[in-house]
């Protein structure tokens, strides 16, 4: 930005009547570009973090709910000597 008066000067000194409204350096320019498309890629990670949240919990209320309906046969299951690890791979595999 230093060089700025300069630079309308010869703009200047070979067109009187060329107007110069904006003068930016390149680094400006690519922090402007950077700013509209670090926003949009912020934009669509919170938009796939809530997509996320919303999967995990579909799948937590189609467990949870298979479990609740098959409580007396997982009862039954223990008593008749089934493992918690079987119970429960059991469970997700049905789930």
């Amino acid at each position: 930005m230093a060089l700025a008066a300069a630079v309308r000067a010869a703009i200047w000194s070979v067109d009187k009547d060329q107007a110069v409204v904006r003068i930016a350096t390149m680094d400006e320019l690519l922090i402007r570009t950077e700013a509209r498309r670090r926003f949009a890629m912020v934009l669509f990670a919170v938009f796939a973090g809530v997509a996320m949240l919303l999967a995990a919990a579909g799948i937590y209320g189609v467990l949870a709910g298979s479990v609740s309906e098959r409580t007396r046969e997982i009862g039954v299951r223990a008593a008749l000597g089934a493992s918690s690890a079987s119970i429960v791979g059991w469970s997700c595999g049905r789930g």
